[in-house]
């Protein structure tokens, strides 16, 4: 008898572990499957998120920013742009409402490294201005000194005085040309000053032939239309969630309308930011 109760005892083991593996699976299975589902909702809600802040930023651009100022003059302290209170939250599910709080950079503090689009004297001076930054630079600043997107020209306000240089060098053929960027940087300290007598009438003063003039005028700009976003959504004062883009907008002379189909700009790579740990909110970090 004891023979067969340990053949029982051993097939009652053996059935235990073969039900535990199988409920162990399916628990697997139907957890993995949970995840998954709980994935796609965080990312159809992170979709839903970002397209809604797409649209806050057109309309606010469409109706709520003033014709009369330029956008350099509405961005105040610490890069701040504007705050947009949604009763509701953004997902329109928080029990509590959010706080929209958007922030703007000169992000035209570089050059083209992509020409697509480009021809005739636009794509020669954007090549010539890539090849001296790359000359001129590490291979790890130039990289810092290029983007993919915007206009040839580069920032008035915000290009360091040695990218300004290269650029100078690489459109005028000669070092003649660097007497007419010592007068913009020392004009940009006085920014008032430099918004009120305009970047022509300050090119204009330096003792530099008018033809190098015209040359800087095409590839540096006080119009700047390329702006680097960073949104913060806020909560009862925590830093929830967060999102980081590209904001091109149409010039003055209208030479970027095309790439904004008419539109008052356009939001690019715009994207959730993974990290927020080392951001605080309302706060001015990069």
């Amino acid at each position: 008898m004891r023979p067969r109760r340990a053949f029982i005892m051993a097939l009652v083991v053996l059935m235990a572990t073969v039900m535990s593996i199988l409920i162990a699976l399916v628990i697997d299975r139907q957890t993995s499957q949970w995840l998954s589902i709980k994935r796609q909702l965080s990312d159809y809600e992170a979709g839903h998120a970002q397209r809604g802040l797409e649209e806050i930023i057109q309309a606010w651009l469409t109706n709520g920013a003033s014709a009369r100022m330029s956008f350099r003059e509405r961005i105040g302290e610490g890069d701040h742009l504007l705050d947009i209170e949604l009763p509701e939250g953004l997902t329109g599910r928080s029990r509590s409402a959010e706080i929209v709080r958007v922030f703007a950079s000169d992000a035209q503090a570089s050059v083209l490294k992509d020409f697509s689009g480009l021809m005739g004297e636009s794509l020669r001076e954007a090549r010539a201005i890539l090849g001296s930054v790359r000359e001129r630079f590490s291979v790890q600043d130039a990289a810092r000194f290029t983007r993919d997107v915007g206009p040839v020209a580069v920032s008035a306000w915000e290009s360091p005085a040695e990218l300004l240089y290269a650029v100078s060098e690489a459109v005028t053929g000669s070092r003649e040309a660097n007497r007419a960027v010592d007068d913009l940087l020392r004009a940009r300290e006085d920014p008032e000053r430099f918004r009120s007598e305009g970047l022509q009438s300050v090119l204009n003063k330096a003792s530099v032939e008018p033809e190098k003039v015209a040359a800087l005028m095409r590839v540096v700009t006080a119009d700047v239309t390329l702006w680097r976003l960073r949104v913060d959504i806020v909560r009862e004062g925590a830093l929830v969630d967060g999102y980081q883009g590209l904001l091109l907008l149409p010039g003055r002379a209208g030479r970027d309308a095309s790439s904004t189909g008419g539109r008052r700009g356009v939001l690019l790579e715009f994207m959730r930011r993974v990290d927020l740990r080392s951001q605080e909110p309302g706060g001015g970090s990069r």
